[in-house]
């Protein structure tokens, strides 16, 4: 009897199906995108009610070269926007997109390293401000050494370089440039999670920030959780 058009289809879907799991298990994931994701905030303070809204559309892709290497992409591109009720100060209207390759090493079960590059343009098109343009070039470094019972240290190094061009208000400018000055910004990060017990987690973080313009941040935080 010959096969009807549902059994023909699951007839194809099925080896289409198992090509590509083999094909991810042993090389990567296909690309994939995900659509458009938009989320939408209001507050009320005496200043007057403000209104912020993002919305973004983007994919990313994961390749496997053997057992301890891996290459992972993702780009992006959407709106992030802000309305002040009574201070255009306040407002802004940024359009941006971005893509963010990384390499990711295995070097045994303990140690994970990861470099990478990113890449993001940045545009102001508020109606009440002229128009400010930046563009972020950051580099990327990081390492994860899982230790006995748990505890891990994890550290992660990055110089990124900010370059705008025209001027915008100060909200506008603190997104533009995610609160990063002009020129080279070096960050660097150091976490460490230890179990003291089974009922103790000791969290011990230390960020540093510098910057050409600006003295050097250093801020350390301790944290003890207890579970009951």
């Amino acid at each position: 009897y010959p096969l009807s058009s549902a059994s023909r289809s699951a007839a194809m879907i099925r080896p289409a199906a198992s090509i590509r799991a083999r094909w991810e298990n042993a090389c990567g994931k296909f690309p994939r995108w995900y659509p458009v994701s938009t989320s939408y905030s209001s507050a009320y303070n005496p200043s007057g009610d403000e209104t912020r809204s993002l919305k973004s559309w983007g994919g990313e892709q994961r390749l496997n070269f053997g057992k301890s290497m891996s290459f992972e992409n993702s780009a992006q591109i959407g709106n992030k926007s802000s309305k002040a009720a009574n201070f255009d100060s306040r407002s802004f209207d940024i359009d941006f997109w971005e893509v963010k390759p990384h390499l990711n090493f295995q070097l045994s079960r303990k140690l994970r390293l990861t470099t990478g590059y990113e890449f993001k343009h940045k545009v102001n098109s508020s109606d009440s401000l002229s128009n400010a343009t930046v563009n972020l070039h950051r580099l990327a470094l990081d390492a994860k050494w899982n230790l006995k019972d748990r505890n891990n240290i994890f550290a992660k190094v990055e110089l990124v370089k900010v370059d705008q061009v025209g001027n915008a208000s100060f909200s506008a400018e603190f997104e533009l440039r995610e609160s990063l000055q002009p020129g080279l910004n070096g960050i660097w990060q150091v976490f460490s999670t230890i179990y003291l017990s089974k009922t103790l987690e000791l969290s011990l973080t230390y960020d540093g920030r510098a910057s050409q313009e600006k003295k050097t941040l250093h801020t350390g935080r301790v944290q003890l959780k207890a579970f009951f």
